[in-house]
């Protein structure tokens, strides 16, 4: 899945995997600087389901989110830095 929405200060890449997903999912970030990264997720209202600082001396990290506590539905993933910021959609089902 590629990003809807990307400054282009410095280009990374995301991978959500499986996407859709039944809440368990992992994302994969490539290409980035040395940085501290929030990743956030959030539902089209606004309401933040999840949110995690992590700092990467490569520019590269994966983290696994389980997400099955919140209801089905479209969610955005929200990937920032000083130097970038991309945004992708996640499905529940």
């Amino acid at each position: 899945m590629t990003g809807i929405f990307n400054t282009d200060i410095s280009k990374i890449s995301v991978s959500i995997v499986p996407n859709p997903t039944n809440g368990k999912l992992k994302v994969i970030v490539e290409g980035g600087k040395n940085n501290d990264f929030m990743v956030s997720i959030s539902d089209f209202i606004g309401k933040v389901v999840y949110e995690e600082s992590i700092l990467s001396e490569t520019g590269s990290f994966s983290k696994h989110i389980d997400l099955s506590n919140v209801p089905k539905g479209v969610y955005l993933l929200k990937i920032q830095s000083k130097d970038v910021r991309e945004v992708n959609k996640i499905v529940i089902f």
